[in-house]
């Protein structure tokens, strides 16, 4: 009976010292843990340590971790210190957000959630952290929507948005809403909406696009950003009424526009190339360059790479004067200022320089001492051809110093030399300045400013009836100067008036020919021939005598060796030719009147024929027109 009554009073003892030691190791628990397992709807008790996870179809997804909170009796719960909620999303990193305090509803899977106080966000995939006061989370609809403005902050970057929207669902994208952004260096980024690559980070933007970048600037109605790792943006593919400004040298903005424009920065937020499509056009200091596309690369040393295409038109400085460019497409070097340095152009080329301009299928411009120069090439039927003061070429490849006192050309060379407006009277002349002279030949070098011609190769010139051949001629584009070298032939009118039949020219060929305007004399020299309508005469040299003002010749002289034969007829309307030499010559085409001088052995006059004979003398005055030969008394010096 003892031991019974024992054991009574050790029972009730053990129960106190049980419970006693659980109350003991409740109080030593920092954090009771509570579960959606240990509790269920219809459950009032706030507990601390409140953790539950929502797990559908083999996914998580909804993870709460909160410092104290409680369910109630229609399945709703409340949170207070939410210190993590993953909120998960279909193809990418879960949302992770903290707040001061939250509520939520609805089945697993399905719950709309509010996070207030303090929200924070972390969105790894697109490298972002926001804070905001209030976010609204949809499973049902599959969005995470802020509720009040909206702090951001990346890699390098700060800013505000009147609104965020993250999309749970597969594809679905996470937008920023009236986004202004800046980064530590200074660079700012303003749009009207932002929408987030979940798989790249990269931007999309639109509703009005500003980034600026020091003293760079772009602005679109929308674009897509690249970000390095860092946070910087390196690279805005933009879209509709595209325009920005570059400063690669300080006071050289360069300035663009363009439908749609691919730039790209360096680290240093310095624009490094540019794509520029429909209706593009760069305005830099001194110039501007317009086309269908450029595409713009910065050079170490300054300036700009070019590659255009598309009805390109440049005006700008080029040789140090101000030109204009039209070409199908343009690759150049354009310097900081907009002076073209090099380049070659394609496809219906026309240039205009200061004091020269042309047209060909492709230039190509090249730096050169001192202004530089441009090589114009032709191709199937489009000839190249250049314009620098009075003188118009064509030819396969013409080469011409920027300012225009250079040219060279050659293949089918086709030269027009047209009217001096400067001269106020025709004046005796080889080819008269008054009128337009042409010329072809193989190849052309022209100096000072096209007043200095060099013609080479099967050189051909004519002005109406006067016409010159030659292997080689250099003429003074005004007149006042012509030289011919190499089977020299022309043919010059005999009176003022053109000439209507071969009576009224005289023909001569020779060796060279030297034209002097200051004389208003071309002598010619080496195997002289003088043909005419009556007849020929040759020498060692020929002098022709031009009339002054009026024109045409006034008198030929031949020296050395002279020999002529002159066309006559006997009675019966037979030939008999009439020949004749002497030391000299000299010829009167109005007087029809040649005077044959011997000056070492007497000149001499042959006709052959039954009434022919040889008259000798001193001096012999031959009357073409009449067929009479006279001997002169008199000696004379040779003029």
């Amino acid at each position: 009976m003892a031991r019974l009554r024992g054991l009574r009073l050790a029972i009730p003892i053990l129960l106190v010292a049980g419970a006693a030691s659980i109350w003991l190791v409740l109080r030593r628990s920092d954090r009771p843990v509570a579960s959606l397992s240990d509790v269920g709807p219809g459950t009032d008790t706030h507990i601390e340590g409140f953790t539950f996870t929502d797990l559908v179809g083999g996914r998580r997804r909804l993870s709460v971790s909160a410092k104290l909170g409680s369910f109630d009796a229609q399945g709703g719960f409340t949170l207070e210190g939410v210190e993590r909620i993953e909120i998960d999303r279909e193809g990418a990193d879960p949302l992770v957000l903290r707040a001061d305090r939250g509520s939520g509803a609805g089945a697993e899977g399905r719950r709309v959630i509010r996070l207030d106080g303090g929200v924070e966000m972390r969105d790894a995939a697109a490298g972002l952290q926001v804070r905001l006061p209030s976010i609204e989370i949809d499973q049902i609809q599959g969005t995470a929507r802020s509720l009040g403005e909206v702090e951001i902050e990346a890699p390098g970057w700060r800013g505000t948005a009147s609104a965020a929207v993250y999309g749970l669902a597969k594809g679905a994208t996470s937008e920023l809403y009236r986004l202004e952004a800046s980064t530590v260096e200074g660079a700012t980024l303003v749009a009207g909406r932002v929408a987030i690559d979940r798989s790249t980070g990269a931007l999309r933007l639109d509703g009005g696009v500003d980034y600026r970048a020091g003293t760079d600037q772009l602005r679109a109605d929308d674009a897509t950003a690249e970000r390095d790792e860092n946070g910087r943006v390196r690279r805005l593919t933009a879209n509709g009424s595209v325009q920005g400004v570059a400063e690669r040298e300080p006071g050289k903005p360069t300035s663009w526009r363009a439908a749609q424009a691919d730039v790209t920065w360096d680290a240093e937020g310095r624009v490094t190339a540019a794509i520029l499509r429909g209706n593009a056009s760069i305005e830099q200091p001194q110039a501007s360059l317009l086309a269908a596309t450029i595409e713009a690369a910065a050079r170490a040393e300054g300036g700009f790479d070019v590659d255009a295409e598309g009805g390109v038109v440049w005006n700008g400085m080029w040789g140090g004067s101000p030109a204009r460019l039209q070409c199908g497409t343009l690759e150049g070097v354009l310097d900081a200022a907009g002076t073209l340095r090099q380049g070659q152009a394609r496809d219906g080329v026309r240039f205009e320089g200061r004091d020269a301009a042309g047209e060909a299928d492709r230039a190509t411009f090249a730096p050169g001492e001192p202004f530089g120069k441009v090589t114009l090439e032709a191709a199937g039927t489009v000839r190249a051809r250049v314009r620098s003061g009075r003188t118009r070429v064509v030819a396969d490849r013409i080469v011409a110093s920027a300012r225009g006192d250079r040219l060279e050309a050659e293949g089918r060379v086709e030269a027009t030399l047209l009217p001096d407006a400067e001269r106020t009277a025709a004046g005796a002349a080889l080819f008269d300045a008054k009128q337009t002279v042409h010329f072809v030949a193989g190849r052309l070098e022209s100096e000072d400013g096209g007043r200095q011609l060099r013609f080479r190769q099967a050189v051909r010139g004519w002005q109406e009836d006067r016409t010159l051949s030659a292997d080689e001629v250099d003429a003074d584009a005004k007149g006042d100067a012509l030289d011919a070298r190499g089977k020299v032939a022309t043919r010059l009118p005999r009176g003022k008036q053109a000439a209507a039949s071969d009576a009224d020219y005289l023909e001569v060929t020779s060796n060279a020919l030297a034209y002097r305007g200051a004389e208003s004399q071309a002598t010619y020299t080496g195997n002289v021939r003088a043909r005419l309508a009556e007849g020929w005469f040759e020498s060692a040299r020929l002098v022709v005598l031009l009339r002054k003002p009026e024109g045409g010749i006034r008198e030929v002289r031949a020296f050395d060796n002279v020999r002529l034969e002159f066309a006559d007829t006997d009675e019966q309307g037979m030939p008999r030719p009439v020949t004749g030499k002497a030391d000299r010559l000299v010829w009167d085409p109005v007087a029809s009147v040649a005077r044959l001088f011997g000056d070492k052995a007497p000149a001499e006059v042959r006709r052959e024929g039954e009434k022919g004979g040889t008259t000798t003398g001193r001096v012999l005055r031959y009357r073409l027109d009449a067929d009479v030969v006279e001997v002169e008394s008199t000696s004379e010096r040779a003029p």
